[in-house]
């Protein structure tokens, strides 16, 4: 694929990457090229600054897609804020090089370290060991800039119809749907028209260092009575199986290389435990 030199080229790009990421119908992607807002709203002014700026990333950031056997579908679909950009290491044009060789996919990578994404996951196959899950963004561009809440909602609102188009692809009646963050936003409501009335669980962020320092872990602790240590075998249990789930779970263009971990930091022993109360109660 040929990288986007003008801004007229970003759309047409983006799609190519969505259709190989999804394998799409023609009729799927003449709908996405209609609603689509690459080239207008919010999404149209970032995209403008990623051709004119050397220091904006806004980058289309393919998915994870799921292994599903012939009319399955996802036991549970999560669904994220936005992408980060730690993975570009350069300017925007090297962000859409790695996403063309097929060398970045969103929340799976090449190596795995303990970090809180990978806690989710741990406890998420701890609940459902034979689940099949689905992880998307609400935007679907990663971007390295700040940008004030209104253009955040703009942004989501931009590639809706994306979303709408994975939750049609991936999802029946029974799948469980679970949203990452604050759940509080407009944008959060309007999924209704296309979750319906299948359950919804709130989950707390994976970035949870920012509302929940290390002492609260200590107290958590101690109020339930819970062993530190047998959460800790579970963890690494978790952990040292994770690659081959994540292989069963996802047709990954590479084999997970795990890292190495001696300890977990009380956060995400605090994480692991709240995920895993949330997802028993989802059963």
């Amino acid at each position: 694929m040929k990288i986007p030199k003008k801004f007229s080229e970003i759309k047409n790009f983006n799609l190519e990457l969505i259709s190989k990421n999804f394998g799409l119908q023609k009729s799927e992607i003449s709908l996405l090229k209609e609603s689509l807002k690459c080239e207008g709203s919010t999404c149209g002014d970032f995209n403008k600054k990623a051709i004119k700026e050397i220091d904006f990333i806004y980058c289309y950031l393919p998915l994870p897609k799921p292994k599903l056997g012939l009319n399955q579908k996802v036991t549970d679909f999560f669904i994220c804020k936005e992408p980060s950009t730690g993975w570009v290491k350069g300017n925007q044009n090297n962000a859409w090089s790695k996403v063309n060789e097929h060398n970045i996919i969103n929340f799976i990578g090449n190596d795995i370290k303990l970090k809180k994404l990978q806690v989710l996951f741990i406890s998420y196959f701890n609940v459902f060991p034979e689940g099949k899950f689905y992880i998307t963004d609400l935007s679907k561009c990663a971007m390295n800039v700040k940008h004030n809440k209104i253009e955040a909602l703009n942004r989501y609102k931009c590639c809706q119809s994306l979303l709408e188009l994975e939750i049609n692809k991936y999802t029946d009646s029974s799948t469980r749907f679970y949203l990452v963050g604050d759940n509080k936003e407009d944008t959060y409501v309007s999924l209704r028209k296309f979750i319906k009335e299948r359950t919804i669980t709130p989950l707390p962020h994976y970035a949870i260092q920012i509302s929940c320092p290390d002492f609260i872990n200590d107290m958590y602790f101690y109020a339930r009575g819970t062993d530190e240590n047998e959460i800790l075998k579970e963890i690494f249990l978790g952990y040292n199986q994770l690659g081959e789930k994540l292989s069963n779970n996802f047709n990954l263009p590479f084999i997970p290389n795990l890292i190495k971990k001696e300890s977990v930091p009380p956060t995400n022993i605090l994480l692991y435990s709240i995920y895993k109360s949330c997802f028993e109660r989802s059963k």
